[in-house]
């Protein structure tokens, strides 16, 4: 098999796989589901994973690397704190926005991916988070404080927002990632009023 059909073959599963747990329940989407919408044999997914679990895990992995890796990107390009905070929260809004169905089926299956922290792709984002927090407190842009709580603050609140973003009729990710930006630097009395 040349590695083109392999690489093709996996990509299928993933794409079958991917689109199984956005119409089903985790536990009703079976091997054999995967298997039968990507065309290819029940054996061939075994040359690619494991079960179920694992091609699940695999989807997770991927996604959240793509979306570390460009907020990181972002991140990178600041020159100063203020950038920093938007440029990453404009790229996890926009990202979100762009990526609807992936974000609505990580908050379909949080149980099944459990706390965030327990996926390592997620704790290389958020070591990333707190070096380059680091880079920012040694260039002066943030004070010396917890960088751990710091982290946690960003992530939370970067979070606990794409949740209501998501639910909107009308999607803006500027807007969010303003409102993030904004409540960093200027507390609540910075904060753009109801009209």
């Amino acid at each position: 098999m040349t590695e083109r059909r392999k690489r093709n073959n996996r990509e299928n599963l993933l794409q079958a796989a991917f689109d199984l747990f956005v119409e089903k329940e985790f536990e009703h989407v079976t091997v054999r589901d995967i298997t039968a919408r990507a065309g290819v044999a029940v054996g061939t997914f075994y040359n690619y994973f494991v079960d179920k679990e694992a091609i699940f895990r695999a989807l997770v992995d991927g996604y959240t690397t793509l979306a570390a890796t460009a907020v990181r990107d972002f991140r990178r390009r600041a020159a100063d704190g203020e950038e920093f905070i938007r440029f990453a929260y404009e790229a996890w809004f926009r990202g979100i926005a762009e990526n609807q169905n992936v974000f609505r089926v990580a908050l379909k299956y949080e149980a099944v991916i459990g706390s965030l922290y327990q996926v390592p792709v997620a704790e290389m984002a958020r070591d990333w988070l707190l070096e380059d927090i680091g880079a920012g407190v040694d260039r002066g842009w943030f004070p010396p404080v917890d960088r751990e709580y710091l982290a946690a603050a960003f992530i939370g609140v970067a979070q606990e927002m794409a949740r209501i973003m998501i639910k909107r009729d009308v999607l803006d990710p500027d807007h969010a990632a303003r409102f993030a930006t904004q409540l960093f630097f200027g507390g609540l009395e910075a904060l753009p009023r109801n009209e």
